[in-house]
Order: C-alpha cells, then sequence, then structure tokens
C-alpha cells in the first residue's frame, strides 16, 4: 500500500467531514486512512463511524483520551503504507496532492518530502520564490532553508511526507505527555534523513487557530514541555550534528525558541519562577556551548523583553556593556 494517512481526532465535529471529504474526494484515494477516535466527547466519533461505513480503507481506532502525541502514535502502530502522512482532523487538503507527494517521493525512494501549506488558506508558510533543488540530506536542507527564509525549518509535521521505513528504522515516535510535539519530533526527523526533497506548493488548509485547540490558550505547561523539549534536544541532538555550520544554525533556532517561551509566559502573565524550576534553567543553561546564549538565558529568566534585545542587539551599548559586565 502507498501511503498511510495519519488523523488524530478529538472533539472535532464541526470541522471533520471537510477534512474527510477532502481525502476521499471522487473515492480517489486507496491508500489507508487511519483516524484515531482519542476520548472525543462531542459528535465526532459518530461521524467517523459514518465515514468508515461508507468507505472501506477508512480504519477507525477508539482509545482513552491520551492527547494528540499518544493518538498518532497509535496511527503508526496500525499504519501499513510505504509512506506515512499526518493530517490534522480541523485541516483539509487541496484537491490531488497526495497523488502528486508520492509522484515525486516513490521514484526517488525520498524519507522525507517537504511542503508548503496555506495558513487559514491564505498566506503560505514560506515564499513562493523558494527553491532547494534535488535531493539533499536533512542537514543540508536546514543549511540550505535558513540561507534563503532566515530560520531553520518549519517544524509541524503535516508539512512533510515521511517513509515508514525510515520512521520504524530511526524509532521515530512521538513524545507522549508533551505539547509542542512537533518542535521534538522534526528536527530529529531532520538531523536522521539522507534523502528528502522540498516540494513548495501548498497541500492544505491550515486553520490557525479554533476554539477548543491546544494551542488557542497558552498555559504553564505549554512553556514548561517547551523548554524541557528543547532542552533535550539540545543534549540529544546537537552532539551528533557533526557539521559546525548545521548544528550552529539549529543551535540559534532552539534559542529563539525559548525564549518565545519567555516572552508568551511575560505575555500570558505566567510566573516565570512557578512555570519553571531552578533545575529547568540549569539543565538549560549546561547545554548551550557559547557565553553569549548562556547570557541570554540568564536573562530571560529575569526578563524576557531585556532578553530579547540583548538576543538581537536592539539595546544601547552602555547597557549591552553593564549586562556583560554582571554577568
Amino acid at each position: 500500500m502507498p501511503l498511510s494517512i495519519i488523523i488524530p481526532c478529538y472533539n472535532v465535529a464541526p470541522y471533520l467531514a471537510q477534512c474527510l471529504d477532502s481525502v476521499f474526494i471522487n473515492n480517489a484515494f486507496k491508500g489507508e486512512v487511519i483516524c484515531v477516535n482519542d476520548g472525543s466527547t462531542d459528535h465526532t466519533l459518530a461521524i467517523l463511524q459514518q465515514y468508515a461505513d461508507r468507505y472501506p480503507n477508512l480504519r477507525l481506532v477508539n482509545q482513552p483520551n491520551a492527547g494528540l502525541s499518544a493518538a498518532r502514535n497509535t496511527g503508526l502502530q496500525h499504519a501499513s503504507g510505504d509512506y506515512i502522512y499526518f493530517l490534522d482532523s480541523d485541516d483539509y487538503l487541496y484537491p490531488d496532492v497526495l497523488n502528486r507527494m508520492l509522484q515525486i517521493a516513490q521514484p526517488e525512494n525520498l524519507e522525507m518530502l517537504a511542503m508548503s501549506v496555506l495558513k487559514d488558506g491564505s498566506e503560505p508558510y514560506f515564499t513562493h520564490h523558494l527553491h532547494i533543488e534535488g535531493i539533499v540530506t536533512g542537514k543540508q536542507y536546514i543549511k540550505r532553508f535558513y540561507d534563503a527564509c532566515g530560520f531553520a525549518y518549519q517544524a509541524p509535521v503535516w508539512m512533510y511526507l515521511y517513509k515508514r521505513e525510515f520512521l520504524l528504522q530511526h524509532h521515530l515516535i512521538f513524545k507522549e505527555g508533551f505539547l509542542h510535539e512537533d518542535e521534538d519530533f522534526t528536527p530529529r526527523a531532520l538531523v536522521l534523513c539522507d534523502r528528502m526533497m522540498l516540494w513548495n506548493e501548498a497541500v492544505q488548509y491550515h486553520r490557525v487557530k479554533r476554539d477548543g485547540a491546544i494551542t488557542s490558550v497558552v498555559t504553564d505547561k505549554h512553556l514548561r514541555d517547551i523548554v524541557n523539549i528543547l532542552a533535550g534536544l539540545v543534549e540529544e541532538i546537537l552532539p551528533t550534528i557533526l557539521d559546525e555550520e548545521c548544528g550552529r544554525i539549529v543551535r540559534n533556532n532552539f534559542g529563539q525558541l525559548y525564549l518565545t517561551a519567555m516572552l508568551e509566559a511575560q505575555k500570558n502573565h505566567i510566573r516565570l519562577n512557578h512555570c519553571f524550576s531552578n533545575s529547568d534553567f540549569v539543565s538549560w543553561n549546561s547545554c548551550v556551548s557559547s557565553e553569549f546564549e548562556r547570557r541570554v538565558v540568564r536573562l530571560a529568566k529575569y526578563s524576557p523583553a531585556i532578553a530579547v534585545a540583548y538576543y538581537r542587539n536592539e539595546m544601547p551599548i552602555w547597557l549591552r556593556k553593564v549586562i556583560n559586565r554582571a554577568m
């Protein structure tokens, strides 16, 4: 079977039919669709059952609510396709993109295929002018993407098609019990990938915000989880990147995500000392490699706004000198 689509479903009744219709349009899709009902309490299960009755290649899996990561892992356990695509149940695909993904990936035996999506149907995740020619490794992709876009990569897993054998070979699964699971999964996959390409076409309509989405409200758990994920990546992934330039780009990306978490804490009036234990800061601080990065991390604990200004060199020289002497 060429393709398995994994769709985690939790209380998405208003959006689910549009999502599934985009997959099964004109009965053209012949792969398998694995819908994991993650303990929904609305009409999600009833809708899924209707589609399972109509389409024999839709496999419905029920489980108690365990979160997005667990639902995706359940889908992976049931998948049998040569390639895997993760689709969120509140988004929907554009016509014929599934066939076109496979037409690119299969002949080249790609391990990953990177793609774009449209945020709320209008804004692409990156410029239409971005092109990365030919087959590259994940590390080469990171460097070329950074040269073109100014950041290392896009983390959402629904922006990539994955070869199932590649995921199994490297034991790539989602970290359960954590939010921001894509920030953990994607860099691990990219660092391990030997054959990937960029197809800079929008494959889906992605809803950026919706009522009830787990990312719609920032909590202390969001911020704790991103810090813990980043600390793990710095400790486990960075030492494996022997390419100095690629390592620098990835490390800077992690640092910017860390500072973003600090700013979100400030904006949402979450007390940092309550949100992060001292061990979190010690763990992160011990992983970053330069005095500059350690100074930014120390500043972020006390003032995220000053840390960002320092990081971006957007403060008076005299203040920067004071900080350098004091820290």
